[in-house]
């Protein structure tokens, strides 16, 4: 499949997104004061999904401001989150992307690009053929012990987060870094790239747009990407362990002890 066109919508959308940053506000919120939507989402997502629609017709598209989804029984839907890092850019913090990625037959996702604007990384993975950035070939970090590792959290402060925050120190004896990013564009592009060690998300409302992108982008830069139970990460799945193959399997030891309390 030909995905440059769709990879020339993205560099346009993030292009006006940084252009934009600077003058934006929030058009509306959704269920919470966190979940901002600006004109720059609706306008990602027409110039993303109108690609998608020239380039693959039969293809379905699912998309996070859509009203409705377009042709979701197909068997090859695009999920899209527009802008990832809403709050972010509505904050004027230049840590947002955009991200698109297809799947197939509802299951395994085969292709993913996701576009940082503010530092104009755009990084694509298609399965079996690895990460790049930039047309240069990436691959996730090589640290082999969990003293002094750097990963990348939650963003919500809660009792869960709490418990996931001291496992974690438990893990590195009190030596790790961790991040709190609030775009899982860039998380996957920074643990790709082996910039962080690991990624951990424990929560149950993610939706699919979020990570089916940066899944198969840290899957093809050698990264292990499974959910909670330890097995490859799915489209469905809600939870999400990502490290080297150095540092899963405590990861997941860890998450699996938290979840049976």
């Amino acid at each position: 499949m030909n995905y440059e066109p769709i990879i020339d919508a993205l560099r346009l959308a993030g292009t006006l997104q940084r252009e934009g940053q600077a003058t934006t506000a929030v058009s509306y919120t959704k269920s919470t004061p966190h979940q901002v939507v600006t004109a720059a989402d609706l306008e990602a997502q027409r110039i993303i999904t109108e690609a998608i629609r020239k380039q693959f017709p039969e293809h379905g598209i699912i998309a996070e401001e859509q009203e409705q989804s377009f042709q979701a029984e197909a068997e090859y839907v695009w999920y899209v989150d527009p802008l990832d890092g809403t709050r972010n850019y509505a904050s004027k913090i230049p840590l947002y992307g955009i991200n698109a990625a297809l799947v197939h037959n509802d299951e395994q996702v085969i292709f993913g690009v996701t576009y940082l604007p503010a530092t104009d990384e755009m990084c694509v993975a298609e399965l079996g053929k690895g990460t790049f950035i930039n047309g240069l070939q990436v691959a996730c970090s090589q640290q082999a012990s969990w003293d002094h590792s750097a990963g990348i959290g939650s963003i919500v402060l809660n009792a869960k987060a709490l418990e996931t925050f001291q496992a974690l120190s438990d893990l590195s004896h009190g030596t790790a870094w961790i991040n709190t990013i609030g775009a899982p564009s860039a998380s996957g592009v920074y643990l790709a790239s082996g910039r962080r060690d690991w990624f951990v998300v424990r929560s149950k409302t993610t939706k699919e747009w979020d990570w089916a992108a940066p899944s198969i982008i840290m899957k093809e830069a050698g990264c292990v990407v499974t959910n909670i139970k330890g097995d490859d990460w799915r489209i469905h799945d809600k939870e999400m362990l990502a490290a080297n193959k150095h540092l899963h399997p405590a990861l997941l030891e860890a998450m699996q002890q938290l979840d049976k309390k």
